[in-house]
C-alpha cells in the first residue's frame, strides 16, 4: 500500500513537473519501480522526462542544500527534467529551530543566494532563498517533544 501511495505521489507530481502530462495528441511513456528502501517513477514525451525519484535513491542535492548533520527519519524526493533537478526531504532534529536555520541560511548564502523570506513566529522558522543557482525554502518547527521537524525544499539550475 505504501508503494502504491508513493507511486501515485510520485506520477502526480511528475504530471505537474511535465506542465500536466504531454501535449494533446502526444504519446507518453510511464514507468516506475519500487523495491528496498525507495523507488521511482519516469515520464517521458518527445519534450523530455521527468523523473521522481524516493527516499534512498534521491540523492545530488545541491551544495546549499546539504543533508542535515544529525538528521533523523528522513524522508525524501528528488526530480528531474530537462537538465533542471529539484527535491524536497523532511527530517527531524533534536535542534532547536534557530539552530537549523543558521546552518540552511549560511549554506545559501555561501552557495550565491539571497534571503528573500525569514519568519519566525511561535517558534518555528521559515525560510527562502534564490538566485542563479537555484532556490532554497526551509521550514523548521518545534514539535513538543523535544524534536523540530525540518522540511528542505530545492531546486537547481543546471
Amino acid at each position: 500500500m505504501k508503494s502504491l501511495w508513493i507511486g501515485a505521489a510520485a506520477l502526480a507530481a511528475t504530471a505537474l513537473l511535465t506542465g500536466c502530462g504531454p501535449r494533446k495528441g502526444e504519446d507518453a511513456t510511464a514507468a516506475a519501480v519500487s523495491g528496498g528502501n525507495g523507488g521511482s517513477v519516469a515520464v517521458a514525451t518527445s519534450g523530455g522526462e521527468a523523473r521522481i525519484v524516493s527516499q534512498a535513491g534521491a540523492s545530488g542535492s545541491p551544495d546549499f542544500a546539504p543533508d542535515y548533520p544529525g538528521g533523523t527519519n528522513p524522508s525524501r524526493y528528488a526530480a528531474a527534467q530537462n537538465g533542471k533537478h529539484g527535491g524536497v526531504y523532511a527530517f527531524t532534529t533534536t535542534d532547536p529551530a534557530d539552530k537549523v536555520f543558521e546552518f540552511y541560511r549560511s549554506r545559501a548564502e555561501a552557495g550565491g543566494l539571497t534571503t528573500q523570506t525569514n519568519v519566525e513566529t511561535g517558534g518555528a522558522r521559515i525560510y527562502a532563498a534564490d538566485g542563479p543557482r537555484g532556490n532554497l525554502a526551509v521550514t523548521a518547527a518545534p514539535q513538543g517533544d523535544g524534536k523540530t521537524y525540518v522540511q528542505v525544499t530545492w531546486s537547481a539550475n543546471g
